[in-house]
């Protein structure tokens, strides 16, 4: 997920080597994700935003001062009634880097921090190498492939 993500980014931004392109092109990764949301009449990113909005509600009211830290696991799912879980963590994730990047637009950016993201977090360093991670990722599509022959 997060390996994949920064390989796109790093792709976006014409910094990832041709070489690393082409590997991850005959894989058979797909440079842009899909960015549909299946609620009708609210765009995608307010549908996140509003979870957003509830996760920090949520999580002011489990602490005994009212306070949310501004952060969300990379990993972490909203959960819904009627459709499937929306994937939080990664969202802001992506909102980050457009924060990062100066992509993200002023009204986006003031109504992420009013209900009080926090823009930067630790980042642990990834002790595996690109290679490393290249090769799970053709471990992982042949699995894949292997399932849908099945």
């Amino acid at each position: 997920g997060r390996w994949i993500s920064r390989q796109r980014f790093t792709y976006k931004d014409k910094k990832l080597e041709k070489q690393r392109v082409n590997k991850l092109e005959k894989v058979g990764l797909n440079w842009s994700e899909k960015k549909s949301s299946p609620r009708k009449n609210v765009s995608q990113w307010d549908t996140m935003y509003n979870a957003l909005c509830q996760y920090a509600q949520t999580k002011r009211g489990e602490n005994e001062n009212g306070i949310w830290d501004g952060n969300i696991p990379v990993k972490y799912e909203y959960e819904t009634t009627d459709d499937p879980p929306l994937k939080l963590g990664m969202w802001i994730s992506s909102q980050r880097a457009a924060y990062k990047n100066k992509k993200l637009g002023k009204e986006r950016l003031d109504k992420l921090e009013k209900v009080g993201l926090k823009w930067a977090v630790m980042e642990l360093r990834n002790t595996l190498s690109w290679d490393t991670m290249y090769d799970v990722l053709c471990r992982y599509s042949q699995a894949k492939r292997d399932e849908n022959e099945n």
